[in-house]
């Protein structure tokens, strides 16, 4: 027997022969490897800041 579905659980509506069958949405789960395989030139995106130097952690010259 199916899993009941739980509150807030995200489903798929799919028409079939006339009727409305309302479906769990399955995600799939991706492995490092299969999100690494996917980077190309043309996706990849350039470094960016994300903390605020606070002391002598800074190595660039751009400080």
């Amino acid at each position: 027997m199916p899993e009941p579905l739980s509150f807030g659980a995200e489903v798929e509506l799919v028409a079939i022969d006339g009727n409305l069958v309302i479906k769990p949405r399955i995600r799939k789960r991706y492995s490092l490897d299969e999100l690494i395989t996917d980077i190309t030139p043309e996706n990849l995106h350039a470094e960016i800041e994300s903390v605020i130097v606070v002391g002598n952690e800074a190595w660039c010259s751009a400080y």
